[in-house]
């Protein structure tokens, strides 16, 4: 994730001075690595965020959050001290560091009584109250002296800032031939030189200032003519001059954001704040796709665990009908049983067949034969105990499965991994959020392709949507789906009337088969059914259903194309 550098927080810094003062009517941390302030400007009622996440370390003007109650010790302290005073500026800490001073006083042009410190610092971000004796008085976290050699962030501690870098700092009136020699003396390639040589800079401004000249961080300084030193050196004097004069925009980039040459786009904050807030996204996605994956492999584990050993008392129980042989056989021949017999051969019924026995000495052969009776009535009731029990445990195992599908082939897309999530906690496999929930969309966002002839064919996402699809079918339509393998539910509607063509027949199961396990399979058996032929068993848990009069085509999920084309 890209960092928020030095040139982004100059840039905000100002966007967000233009509309200072601003007082403080309420603070909120929607979580536990950002603060809101909710300012009262002459603009109206903006929030003002300030981030110390460990990757994503920010700032900037944002909406205003939703008022939820939180329990966290620092916006308590925060909110308690700078609640209804007045936001009167924000500068940067020290020169060319990330560390950014929210200054707070009862009123516009008052000394500010309270100091709030935002350390952009990568992993060891941080936020820190200070109070107009420059002692702390609270910390997002706080850092003591095993944590750290350099300094210690403690409440009632006098505040230092973080140790700067040892470089050099940026200057507009160094000349062409000192910032040379600092690039080419390290004997390091163009980025890391710059990188080395001087502060404020991060990866993301030396790479987009050195392609305005045409070369690459890799780039090795000593390839480069005067006349190159000369293009580089005047990009790098205007940069410089856009910080001093306070004209520093951002745009965003492919991979990022970067310096806007020209205005006229969002401003700085909300360039920043679609940045992270997609990233972001994407992490809490990963992180629960992650999450949910490990659950449902935890699950099947143990289910699987559960169904061997009924497999395995079921396997027992198959002995049963040949411990009542052995008894009706003892019956009809007690006059033959001797004391202390351990064993007797006595003709099958079945084959004629001698057939050996064996016996406990210490008891009668009424008493071996009753033994064999009572073990054969527990076996016999055992099996039909454990039968629906396997079967249950297996259609468990199936349903796991399907979920364990979705979410590999969901590819982290948020509205599919919250759907599965409340299908898990509604079916009981899952522990229900603290967020709130979201509100069930009337038509799930299935995937939506076109197929040769322009029929529309639907691909569910999750099981919910799979459901969906089953109620939405109509007579006309053809059902898909991979053949005893986990994988999406596909809808191939039609008209009225209208039988499926080949090429369309094919191109929906080619998608049944990409949006299954199988997927990296060269061929893969498809079903496919009429939708009347469809039904969901009593009981059956979401996106199970069972078919009859099922026909067979022959999946090809390479061909598929990997988004949707409509």
């Amino acid at each position: 994730m890209q960092p928020f550098d030095f040139t982004a927080a100059v840039a905000v810094a100002v966007e967000v001075r233009a509309r200072l003062p601003g007082r403080v009517e309420q603070v909120l941390q929607p979580d536990r690595f950002t603060l809101v302030l909710l300012l009262r400007t002459f603009t109206g009622k903006q929030g003002l965020t300030l981030s110390w996440h460990p990757q994503a370390a920010r700032f900037g003007w944002s909406g205003l959050p939703p008022r939820r109650p939180d329990t966290f010790a620092f916006r308590q302290q925060v909110g308690h001290q700078v609640q209804g005073l007045v936001l009167v500026t924000v500068v940067p800490a020290a020169p060319w560091e990330r560390v950014l001073r929210f200054d707070f006083a009862e009123r516009p042009g008052d000394p500010p009584r309270w100091y709030l410190y935002l350390e952009i610092v990568g992993q060891y971000s941080n936020a820190v109250l200070v109070n107009g004796e420059g002692m702390v008085v609270a910390a997002a976290r706080q850092v003591g002296d095993r944590q750290s050699r350099l300094r210690s962030v403690q409440t009632g501690e006098p505040y230092q800032l973080p140790p700067p870098r040892l470089a050099a700092n940026p200057d507009r009136a160094e000349p062409l031939a000192v910032w040379r020699d600092r690039l080419t003396v390290l004997g390091l390639p163009l980025g890391k030189a710059t990188l080395s040589a001087y502060r404020g800079v991060s990866t993301a401004l030396v790479e987009g200032l050195w392609a305005q000249v045409g070369f690459s961080l890799k780039t090795d300084p000593h390839t480069l003519t005067a006349a190159d030193w000369e293009r580089g050196f005047a990009v790098w004097q205007r940069w410089l001059r856009a910080i001093a004069d306070e004209t520093l925009q951002l745009q965003a980039t492919a991979t990022g954001y970067g310096l806007a040459w020209t205005g006229g786009g969002a401003g700085p904050s909300a360039v920043v704040a679609d940045y992270y807030e997609v990233r972001l996204q994407q992490e809490t996605d990963r992180h629960l796709a992650q999450q949910l994956r490990q659950g449902m492999q935890a699950q099947v584990a143990k289910l699987q665990r559960k169904a061997e050993g009924f497999r395995d008392r079921l396997a027992r129980s198959e002995t049963a009908d040949a411990l009542r042989a052995e008894a009706d056989l003892l019956m009809a021949h007690l006059h033959l049983w001797q004391p202390g017999l351990a064993a007797i051969t006595l003709p099958d019924f079945a084959t004629g067949e001698p057939r050996t026995v064996t016996l406990d000495p210490a008891t009668t052969g009424l008493q071996n034969a009753q033994a064999r009776y009572r073990q054969y009535q527990k076996l016999r009731r055992s099996r039909d105990v454990l039968a629906p029990l396997l079967a249950a445990v297996t259609a468990e195992i199936a349903y796991l499965e399907q979920v364990a599908a979705t979410l590999e082939l969901g590819e982290n897309d948020p509205e599919t991994l919250l759907e599965t999530e409340a299908e898990l906690v509604e079916q009981g496999y899952w522990t229900a959020p603290s967020r709130p929930k979201a509100k069930p969309k009337a038509i799930p966002a299935c995937r939506r392709y076109t197929s040769p002839n322009g029929w529309e064919v639907w691909v569910g996402r999750n099981n919910r949507q799979n459901d969906w699809l089953w109620r939405e079918a109509q007579t006309w339509d053809i059902w898909l789906h991979a053949q005893e393998i986990p994988g999406s539910h596909v809808l191939l509607r039609l008209a009225p009337q209208t039988p499926p063509e080949p090429q369309d027949l094919q191109y929906a199961a080619n998608l049944a088969a990409h949006y299954s396990r199988a997927r990296l399979s060269d061929r893969v058996p498809v079903v496919w059914v009429k939708p009347q032929h469809l039904f969901k068993p009593k009981g059956a848990k979401p996106g199970m259903v069972a078919y009859r009069h099922e026909q067979v085509v022959w999946g090809e999920p390479a061909t598929v194309a990997p988004e949707p084309l409509c």
